[in-house]
């Protein structure tokens, strides 16, 4: 199998995720001693801070198993004023004196569930084939359509006085947490914008095991995440050499393996790839 896995990386405020992409990229290339692609598995505004997970080799192709994966945020919550962008560096649009909530552990309990949000105008969600992000900048009105996003957790953890909030947030992926700040104020009668976020978590990736640039520029294998350690949270699926062949020529086989289930494909004690049973055959869809 050639080089593949994933990188836990701790990002810093200030970096783009694509940023940390391209450092990650170079670091990995110069160990292989070959090219080596590799990508996010999930955007990070780039003032936040926290969990990036970086795949790189054939774990690039594994990015649909991490669509719908939950994360955990905390982030700040500061009434009193709205920004542009829904963040601390955005440009204020309004301000008003703070009215405080009774009780702001109730309003938050509000946003648990189900619901329908609107992402932020600053956004990298497309418009006709052109970022929001980009509209915005020069001025021009933007209004995405509402998506659903789940929240199975939200809770306030710090009341640093004067309206600032710092709450800890498990959601689903695609949720602002932007837009939640000023979904947020405006539930408690304010303005409101995100004064900070770090993310802590993405799918299984914690950021108690995360590692800084710095860390894994020192050494690259103490970071290197094995593709087979993601595998393990799948089913396993046994092929004998010959039948494994004839899978990963993308010849599908009957089995006794249920629908619905996807299976971490191993032949001769080796992953060979991720397939699930289709009308009663079993195909491996990702092989390495």
């Amino acid at each position: 199998m050639k080089p593949c896995g994933f990188v836990n990386i701790l990002k810093p405020p200030g970096y783009t995720s694509s940023d940390v992409v391209v450092k990650v990229r170079r670091i990995l290339s110069d160990f292989y001693g070959a090219k080596t692609k590799a990508g996010h598995l999930g955007t990070l505004d780039p003032q936040g801070a926290g969990v990036l997970p970086v795949a790189f080799g054939n774990a690039t192709r594994l990015f649909e198993y991490f669509l719908g994966k939950q994360k955990t945020y905390i982030a700040g919550v500061k009434l009193g004023k709205s920004t542009d962008t829904l963040d601390s560096y955005g440009r204020i649009v309004s301000s008003s004196a703070v009215t405080l909530p009774d009780d702001i552990g109730a309003v938050l309990q509000k946003f648990k569930g189900k619901s329908m949000q609107y992402p932020p105008s600053y956004s990298a969600k497309s418009v006709n084939g052109v970022r929001a992000y980009d509209l915005a900048r020069k001025g021009e009105q933007v209004c995405l359509a509402p998506r659903e996003i789940a929240i199975s957790d939200i809770s306030l953890l710090t009341d640093l006085g004067n309206g600032h909030y710092v709450i800890k947030v498990t959601c689903s992926a695609g949720t602002y947490i932007r837009s939640l700040a000023r979904d947020i104020a405006a539930g408690t009668g304010n303005d409101g914008y995100m004064s900070f976020i770090i993310r802590t978590a993405s799918g299984t990736f914690d950021i108690t095991d995360s590692i800084t640039i710095d860390e894994f520029a020192a050494n690259p294998q103490k970071g290197i995440i094995p593709i087979t350690t993601f595998a393990d949270g799948f089913a396993r699926a046994e092929f004998t050499d010959s039948v494994a062949v004839r899978l990963l020529n993308g010849v599908g086989i009957r089995s006794g393996l249920s629908e619905g289930v996807t299976y971490a494909v191993y032949t001769d004690g080796e992953l060979a790839g991720f397939g699930s049973v289709e009308d009663g055959n079993f195909k491996i869809n990702i092989r390495f």
